[in-house]
This record gives structure tokens, sequence and C-alpha cells, in this order.
């Protein structure tokens, strides 16, 4: 098999759209090689200046001894971080060499959002490595995937935290936390429309899954064929349900008017009847 059969896989969009089930589903094939971690979070680091790099581990050393419990993934990172371009040639080595793999994957997602301007840059680094590179965009309703979001960040305690397990949470809180985190991550990570443009006009094949329609054996069979892998079965569990935060319609109305520009991007991009009913029902809010 000659270098450039193989492909090199990275996903643009944000957390909460799908990734870590697609992960999954596709890491039940031999052709399939993810490397150390599910989520490399590495090319923002690379990217970076020297000093961000160093302030960037001593950030992670100090948590990792601050920790009773050491995270897996951060120990994984660690050596990524300390000798990156020994860790592309490692990565990229094993990867050709794996029996059977095709594809080596990075499904970290907010790759798209923290790297537009350095896809380019990655897709040559990748290819001198032996690896075409390709994208993968999973999307989910704005409104939806925000809360979701905020839901997974407020049991974590970055957000602040509240008792989770109450059917009727302090909407009054949620609202000063939904305020508070308007101008940060949890809002920008949902803006896909500054970046749809910049991402789609690159020349890296993309292929586009909603978040509605993923879960199935068509979507995953469209998935494999992009990639050039065999077809796999659905995982058939979500690995991430879980309960999801009570949310009022007023504290939704909130969130779906501050990503009101997303949804007419998209309506003007694509128009109404490419996107599900999950977005429309958000919509309604507007």
């Amino acid at each position: 098999m000659s270098k450039l059969e193989k492909t090199f896989v990275i996903l643009y969009g944000s957390q909460k759209a799908g990734t870590t089930w697609l992960h999954r589903t596709l890491d039940q094939s031999e052709q399939f090689f993810g490397g150390h971690v599910k989520e490399w979070r590495f090319w923002p680091f690379y990217f970076s200046s020297p000093r961000a790099q160093a302030k960037h581990i001593t950030e992670l050393e100090a948590k990792l001894a601050s920790t009773k419990e050491k995270k897996r993934a951060h120990l994984q990172r660690l050596p990524a971080y300390a000798d990156p371009e020994g860790f592309l040639k490692q990565i990229t080595e094993q990867a050709l060499e794996w029996p059977n793999a095709r594809i080596l994957a990075d499904f970290s997602p907010a790759t798209g959002f923290r790297c537009a301007q350095n896809i380019p840059e990655i897709q040559q680094l990748m290819h001198g490595y032996g690896f075409d590179t390709k994208a993968l965009w999973l999307i989910r309703d704005p409104v939806s995937r925000l809360l979701s979001s905020m839901t997974m960040q407020m049991k974590g305690g970055t957000l602040g935290h509240r008792d989770m397990t109450d059917k009727d949470p302090d909407q009054d809180y949620i609202r000063h936390v939904l305020e508070n985190a308007a101008q940060g991550l949890l809002f920008n990570q949902t803006r896909i429309d500054l970046i749809w443009d910049e991402l789609m006009g690159l020349d890296v094949p993309a292929q586009v899954h909603h978040f509605d329609d993923l879960f199935s054996q068509s979507s995953v069979d469209q998935v494999t064929a992009f990639l050039g892998m065999e077809s796999v079965p659905p995982f058939e569990q979500n690995p991430n349900k879980g309960h999801e935060l009570f949310v009022s319609d007023d504290n939704k109305r909130f969130v779906a008017r501050e990503l009101a520009p997303t949804y007419r991007f998209f309506v003007n991009k694509m128009g109404s009847e490419w996107l599900p009913e999950s977005w429309r029902q958000s919509m309604a809010y507007l």
C-alpha cells in the first residue's frame, strides 16, 4: 500500500455534536487508527508561540500534580507537547505500519475554530508524512448544542455548580450563567457561521453531517465511503448520554436570540429546507 492511500482525518465544529459516538463507531474497524487518545488537542499548541507552549506545559503539569486521580488523556498528551515534531513523526509511522490501517484520525472537535487559518499548513504537513487530509464536520442545532455543552460544563464545575439532579433547577441561576457566558467560548464555539465559508472554501475534501441524522447506518456508510474504509455498524450506545439540564422556554429564547446570526446565516446560505427539525424548533424562539 502506498503512503498516500492513507488518510488523515480532522474535525471541524464543536463539542456535543456526536464526535465521541462517531469515533467509537469508526474505531470498531481495524482500518481506523486513532492514535494515543481520541482528542489530540495538539494543533492549537503546535501553532502557538514558544512562550505560550511553555506556559501551557507548565499549567498542565501543575494540574496533573494537584489532581489526586491523574487523567490518562492529559498524561498521554504531555509527551506530544514536549516534543511536537517527534510526536508527529512517531504517530504517523505507527499509522503507516499499523496492520490494515487506512485512517489516522484526530477527533478534537474544536480544531476548525481554533486553527481555521492553519488547516492548509496541517494538510501540507501531513502530506509530507504520507497522508491525504479529509475533514468531517458534525453540526448540531445551535441552541441544543450550547445547552448540552453548558450541562456538561456545569457538571464539571467550570461554569459554576448547582445540584444537577434537580428536575426544576433555578432558572434565574441558569440565566445568570448564560449571560456571563454570552461572550465566551460556550457561545463562540457554537457560532459555526463564523468559520463556515473559510473552511468550506479550502482545498480539503469535507463531508457535513447533521447531528439529527448521524446515528444511523446510512450516515455511517456515508462517512466510511468518504474516508475509503470498510462499513461498520453504528455504535450501540451514546457514550455521553445522561441527564440533560431542564431549561425554561424563556432561557431557550435568550439563547436562540443570542445565536440568531447563526440561524440567519444558514437559512440564507443553504435554505431552510437544508435545516433539520431541531433547528426549525429553535428558530421558533426568534
